[in-house]
């Protein structure tokens, strides 16, 4: 995820999942969390996806990057993270429609990652 359409295209997810939710967030906020998963998480988005046990392992990394590291992390990371895992859990049926679009975008961004990764090695 290491590209900026990639950054782009996650905290779209992130915002349009917590918007049918029922909660706005602003543009810089939902940035800011995708910067602190790549940074805490980065095997998250090269798993391409976004379900429960994932988004729990993301919140261990969360605690442990909390405990060992002198950097705190950004102000109001865990409710983020607890606002997106409700989503994550929803059963109401716009959400659920969000999440499937997230869920695309996220396995569209492994794929473009993937296949950079693959030029790369092999010196396109």
């Amino acid at each position: 995820m290491g590209s900026e359409l990639s950054k782009n295209q996650m905290t779209k997810v992130i915002k349009d999942l917590l918007k049918a939710n029922g909660t706005g967030v602003k543009e810089n906020t939902a940035r800011a969390y995708v910067q602190t998963l790549q940074r805490v998480s980065p095997w998250f988005l090269e798993e391409g996806l976004l379900n429960i046990p994932q988004w729990e392992q993301h919140k261990e990394d969360l605690m442990r990057w909390a405990q060992t590291h002198e950097e705190p992390l950004p102000r109001g990371t865990f409710p983020m993270w607890q606002l997106i895992r409700d989503c994550l859990l929803s059963s109401d049926t716009k959400v659920k429609g969000s999440l499937q679009i997230g869920e695309q975008a996220l396995e569209e961004i492994t794929e473009r990652e993937s296949q950079k990764d693959d030029q790369t090695e092999r010196g396109i």
